[in-house]
Order: C-alpha cells, then structure tokens, then sequence
C-alpha cells in the first residue's frame, strides 16, 4: 500500500508540473503573437507613411516638370522676340555706326597722304631732295608692292636723319631682300628696317635675322674713319648702325636680289588700289575740307546734331523692346 501511495503522489505532482508548463507555453507564445500582431500594425503604417510620401514626391515632380516646361516656353518666346526684334535693330544701329565710322577713317587716310604730299614737296625744297623721287624709287625697288604713301613717309624719316638718297635706297634694298628671304610682309619689313637702323633698335632687326651691336658698330666705323667711338659725332655714330644693316643684310640676303622677284600680286594689287583711292579722294577732300573745318569750329552745331540722334536711336530700341516684352507675355 505505502509503494502505491508514493507512486500515484509523485504521478500527480509530475502531471501537476507539466501543466503548468504547458500554461506557461501557452502564455509565452500568447504574448508572441501579442507582439506580431503589434509589429505589424506598424509595418502597415511605415507602409501607409511610406505611400504618402511618394504620392507628395509624384506631385512635386509633376509641379518641378509644369515649371520647367513653362520657363522653357517663356525663354522660347523671349528668344524669338529678341532675335526678331531687338538683334536685328542691333545689327542695323551696328552696320550704319561702322559704315560711318570707316568712311571717316578712309577719307582721314586720303587726307593725311594729301598733307604728306604737299609737306613732302616743301621739304624737299628746303633740304635740297626730292622726296618724291626717293619714294618712287623706292616703290620700284620693292616691285611697287607698298604704297605710295608708306614709301613717302619712309624717304621722309630718313631724309630728316640727315642720309642721302643712296642710303635711303640702300635700306630698302635691304628690306626687299630680307622680305623676299624669309617671307615677310614688305611694308613690316621696311618699317622694322628704317626704324631699327635709324633709331638703333636691335630688337626690330632680330626678327630678319640682321643681328644689330651698337659697339662693335662703332668701333668698327670709327676705325674706317681713324677715330676712336667716343669721338664719332651723333651723326657719325648713326651712320655706324645703318652702315651695319645693309652690310649684313647685303651679305646674307644680297644674292636673291636677282634670283627671286619680290612682287606679290596681291600686294601690288592692293598698293595700286590704295593709291588710287586716296588720290580720288584726295580731290574729294579739297571740296570738304572748308566745310569740315567749319563743322569743327561749330562745337555747338556737332553737339545739337548729337542730341537730336539720341531720341531716334532710344524710340528705335523702345519699339523694339515692347515688341519683345509683348511677344514674351503671350
């Protein structure tokens, strides 16, 4: 009896315990699914928020292309009203303002040639040269392919430095030759020439390959003459630089005086137009200068001329301008 006594007892107490774990389970996986239930509610409303969101973002993008497309439109209809309007009004105010501006300078060219020519006439008479040959031939060395206007004043620079004309064509002939040799413009040839070996400047001729030392120059010169440098005059001393150049260019470049012919005939071309224009216009000039001279005189009558421009060019631009804030607000 005792044997089954323990036994149905310890039978009891173990199916007691195994209940209680069971309840225990079962409220554990209770609050599991409490918790699933409640994470889900908030997976829906992440969800909820998150399609809200993009809804927002799909609206604001719809508003950014709405916007986008009707600047695209207004900038569309200001270019159309600008290059309808406002640039051609530009471009005619432009034209007519160069179309003036150059007629002046050309007619200031034939004047400034026309007052070389008559300065030109009454130096000769007073240094006993006459200029005017000096440039011819100078031209004719140079296949006329500089104008008579830039031979003119070349002849003139050196004659008032004093040298002959000898000299005068010896320089040109060294500039022809360097030009020919190295493919130089003649006009830049000749300025680089004249001026570099009239004011001393070594840096025009380092580009014809004429490598100009004012000492040795001199030293050399004073020698050929039995005198030291320090006691050659400024004359001397400028005779000593121009000596130099043609000897050197005479000796690097003298053979293809007649091998090669300098002319290009464009140059020519434009040197016998250039002439002739400036010799018609020349005659023009004689007519309009008196009454040019008077506008000058006349400051009030050129600024009352001015002004009374200003409006027309301003109602230009006003007309066009409303045309193109017009064309912009439809």
């Amino acid at each position: 009896m005792p044997n089954n006594s323990v036994t149905k007892t310890f039978t009891l107490d173990a199916n007691s315990k195994g209940v209680v774990q069971l309840t225990q389970q079962i409220d554990k996986l209770a609050g599991s699914i409490d918790k699933l239930a409640t994470n889900q509610q908030k997976v829906k409303k992440s969800t909820k928020e998150t399609n809200n969101a993009t809804d927002a973002w799909a609206k604001q993008a719809k508003g950014v292309a709405g916007i986008a497309a009707n600047n695209t439109k207004v900038f569309a209809k200001m270019a159309q009203g600008m290059t309808g309007n406002l640039v051609p009004a530009y471009a005619t105010l432009a034209a007519n303002i160069f179309a003036v501006s150059a007629a002046f300078r050309v007619m200031k060219d034939a004047a400034d040639f026309q007052r070389l020519q008559e300065a030109s006439l009454e130096y000769s008479k007073a240094i006993g040269i006459n200029l005017g040959k000096v440039a011819k031939d100078m031209r004719a060395i140079t296949d006329d392919s500089i104008t008579m206007q830039e031979s003119m004043r070349l002849a003139s620079m050196a004659a008032a430095a004093g040298f002959a004309p000898k000299t005068i064509n010896d320089l040109a002939k060294a500039a022809r030759n360097a030009s020919v040799a190295l493919g130089r413009d003649m006009t830049d040839s000749l300025n680089r020439v004249f001026s570099g070996a009239l004011k001393a400047e070594p840096e025009l001729l380092d580009e014809l390959g004429i490598i100009l030392r004012l000492k040795p120059a001199t030293d050399k010169y004073a020698a050929a003459l039995g005198k030291t440098a320090s006691q050659l005059s400024t004359f001397e001393k400028q005779t000593a630089v121009v000596n130099e150049v043609i000897s050197q260019a005479d000796a690097k470049f003298g053979h293809l005086g007649e091998t090669m012919a300098s002319g290009n005939a464009y140059a020519q071309l434009y040197a016998k137009i250039a002439n002739g224009i400036k010799i018609a216009l020349g005659g023009l000039n004689t007519i309009l200068t008196p009454v040019i001279s008077a506008l000058v005189q006349l400051d009030g009558v050129l600024m009352g001329l001015a002004v009374a421009a200003i409006p027309n060019v301003l109602k230009l631009f006003g007309e066009q301008a409303h045309n193109v804030f017009t064309s912009f607000e439809k």
